[in-house]
C-alpha cells in the first residue's frame, strides 16, 4: 500500500480508509496524514476518527512518528471535530490520556490527573 500511495498520492485518503478497515486502526494514520490538503480529506470521516483515536491509545515510546501524525490531524487540521472525541476517550490511566491531556482544556479530576503527569518546575 505504501508504494502505491507513493506513486499515487491522490489515493492516500482511500488507502487510509482501507487500512483502517482491514488492519489495526492506527496503521492508517500515516496515509491520512499524507491526504491532508487533498480534496477528499474530510475531518468528519469516521475512519479518520477511529484511526487517530487508535493511535493515541498507543504508548508514546516507540510510536513517536504515528503520534506526531495523529497530532497534526487532530490538533492542527481537525481540532473542532476531534476536541469532543479526544476529551471523551481521554480516561485517566490510559495511553490516550497521557498522550493528549496537556493539550486539552480539562476540568475536575481529569485536570488534576493531567497536572500530576506534567513535569514539575525546578524553581
Amino acid at each position: 500500500m505504501k508504494s502505491w500511495v507513493k506513486s499515487h498520492p491522490e489515493d492516500a485518503f482511500k488507502a487510509g480508509k482501507i487500512t483502517r478497515l482491514y488492519m489495526n486502526h492506527w496503521l492508517a494514520v500515516p496515509f491520512f496524514e499524507q491526504a491532508i490538503g487533498r480534496e477528499d480529506f474530510k475531518c468528519k470521516d469516521n475512519d479518520l476518527r477511529l484511526a487517530v483515536l487508535g493511535a493515541y491509545n498507543l504508548p508514546a515510546t516507540g510510536n513517536e512518528s504515528v503520534l506526531r501524525a495523529a497530532d497534526k490531524i487532530a490538533f492542527l487540521e481537525c481540532f473542532r471535530e476531534f476536541k469532543k472525541p479526544l476529551y471523551e476517550a481521554a480516561a485517566p490511566d490510559t495511553h490516550t490520556f497521557v498522550n493528549v491531556c496537556s493539550r486539552l482544556s480539562l476540568k475536575g479530576i481529569k485536570k488534576k490527573k493531567c497536572d500530576e503527569l506534567l513535569p514539575r518546575s525546578q524553581f
